[in-house]
């Protein structure tokens, strides 16, 4: 009968797992894969991993039991694992190190059971305070069971293997590398769609359409299949909603009342009842950080709400400097962002698009072309990002061609970077802005 008293864990696996690593370099380097020092249960065997650990990691060392030994007695911790003697049964009790990896699997297992019991033991502790806070609460309780999970390496394949994967998508007209299209031709043409794992930027000056060429997108991509989790930091539910629904009914109106007759009302209700269905997901939160965003975007993941995400827009996800660190401020705050929505990108492997201003250089003149380094705040969304889209009216260009509520603006579309692709400096579309969309010319 088990004991609900004590924690999970396996002391055999624990020993045959250092054991192994005692006996074969090559098997340090699977558990290193595998383990950290908190997945051990006993005191002693969390010392000895990470002496081992500590031991491996400097240039051209070697471990076996006497320098292990020498290490541990180095640090005032020979004592405290039971001395020479444990590490001479560990050697002993393992004849062979093919084993590892199941071992290691299973110290893993028990750890993750145990971070489990302390997580929700600490989720209860704070959810009985007079003054706790749900959200609060449930944010740092996502946070602690993603780092319990803490993915390992994903399958390592040959370069072999991996072209025989190419040869047969080649062959087959598939591309893996797609995740999903923006549903402009010319645009598609260029970029090749939106790869899992991508990290895309949209960046443009104030008023330049932005926004809505990213509902544009995100409509395009969600009517073709895909799931789109959009994070709305400037148009609040219903204003995007609204502007959804101009796109769809091809209508400019503000409310109702601009509204007239039964085919215009007959359009609108059509355009609503197209977005019904629409696997579309709206988070329009006051304000977001990096982590919350990561907690939110994973849960929704698991639902199978987010095949592709947006941010709208990067400048205003708040990332305060942890505390303790100098120099730097809101460039610093920046990076972080930059890094942590290409980390989300390579986590869930979903295309993440983030729309971002451009610096007060490029805003000066309307008709100055955007470069990389006219990104706002920091040179990092260049460096991290996969794909850069500019969006900007072409030098002489006339504001509004046509009439009334088909009136457009022709903009340019520059593809500024493609990670291993074409680029491209002026990609025509037309912007029909009272009506919240773009089209192909």
């Amino acid at each position: 009968m088990v004991d609900p008293a004590i924690p999970p864990h396996s002391l055999e696996a624990e020993r045959a797992v250092l054991g192994a690593m005692l006996l074969d370099g090559d098997a340090i380097d699977v558990a290193l894969e595998v383990l950290v020092a908190e997945d051990f249960y006993r005191e002693a065997h969390r010392l000895i991993f990470a002496a081992i650990s500590g031991l491996y990691a400097k240039p051209g060392s070697k471990v076996d039991e006497l320098l292990l030994c020498d290490h541990l007695a180095a640090q005032g911790k020979l004592d405290d694992i039971g001395g020479p003697e444990t590490l001479r049964e560990l050697s002993y009790d393992v004849t062979s190190s093919a084993l590892i990896e199941s071992h290691a699997r299973i110290v893993r297992e028990k750890g993750a059971l145990r971070g489990l019991i302390r997580v929700a033991r600490e989720a209860l502790r704070e959810a009985m305070h007079p003054a706790a806070d749900s959200e609060t609460v449930i944010e740092t309780l996502e946070r602690k069971l993603v780092e319990i999970r803490r993915p390992g390496m994903n399958r390592t394949v040959s370069i072999g293997e991996a072209s025989d994967l190419l040869l047969e998508d080649l062959r087959n007209g598939e591309d893996r590398r797609a995740v999903a299209s923006t549903g402009f031709e010319d645009i598609d043409r260029t970029l090749w769609g939106f790869g899992p794992g991508q990290f895309v930027i949209l960046a443009g000056r104030p008023s330049m359409g932005k926004s809505t060429l990213a509902v544009n997108f995100a409509l395009n991509i969600a009517a073709a299949g895909t799931p789109v989790l959009f994070y709305s930091l400037e148009m609040e539910i219903l204003e995007l909603a609204a502007n959804a629904v101009r796109k769809q009914a091809q209508m400019a109106f503000r409310d109702g009342m601009d509204i007239n007759g039964d085919a215009a009302w007959d359009s609108v209700e059509s355009a609503v009842e197209w977005l019904r269905d629409l696997p579309i997901y709206i988070e329009a939160p006051p304000s977001l950080t990096p982590s919350t965003l990561r907690s939110h975007a994973r849960r929704m993941a698991r639902q199978g709400k987010a095949g592709f995400i947006i941010v709208d827009y990067a400048q205003l996800v708040e990332s305060p400097v942890e505390k303790g660190k100098r120099g730097g401020g809101r460039v610093e705050e920046l990076e972080r962002v930059s890094r942590e929505l290409k980390r989300l990108a390579k986590e869930l492997q979903v295309p993440v698009l983030a729309v971002a201003q451009l610096n007060r250089e490029a805003v000066k003149d309307d008709n100055t072309e955007p470069m990389l380094y006219h990104l706002k705040g920091s040179g990092a969304f260049e460096q991290d990002s996969d794909k850069v889209i500019f969006i900007y009216r072409p030098k002489g260009q006339t504001y509004n061609l046509g009439f009334g509520e088909q009136g457009y603006q022709e903009i340019a579309i520059k593809i500024a970077k493609h990670r291993n692709g074409p680029v491209a400096d002026r990609i025509p579309l037309k912007w029909f802005k009272s009506q919240f969309r773009f089209s192909d010319m």
